[in-house]
């Protein structure tokens, strides 16, 4: 992870605090996050994963996002509490044309 990715990858870890006083750290996620990536897909709901593209339960889909990591296709963030994922997002920039300045998460 260098400052000459598309992202601005020198801002992370971001430590935040909930509005209940929980600390939550924010990071791109890693190779060897997979693994605390699963774990955290397995307490969501069947009807919540549903939605999502993946099969996320699927423990290759989840060491193939971890193996193929591309911070300037996509930077995925994770959100840990101590050592566990609370969250996930990715965001997606279009990096070409006229929609270069259009982010999707």
């Amino acid at each position: 992870m260098t400052s000459s990715h598309v992202y601005r990858l020198s801002a992370y870890p971001k430590e935040i605090t909930l509005r209940d006083g929980t600390r939550v750290v924010l990071k791109p996620m890693t190779p060897q996050d997979g693994d605390a990536l699963q774990r955290f897909f397995l307490r969501i709901t069947a009807d919540e994963r549903h939605y999502l593209k993946d099969d996320v339960t699927s423990p290759q889909v989840i060491q193939r996002w971890a193996r193929e990591l591309d911070y300037d296709r996509a930077l995925p963030l994770l959100a840990w509490v101590e050592d566990a994922v609370i969250a996930d997002g990715t965001l997606h920039r279009t990096r070409a044309g006229a929609r270069r300045h259009v982010g999707e998460l």
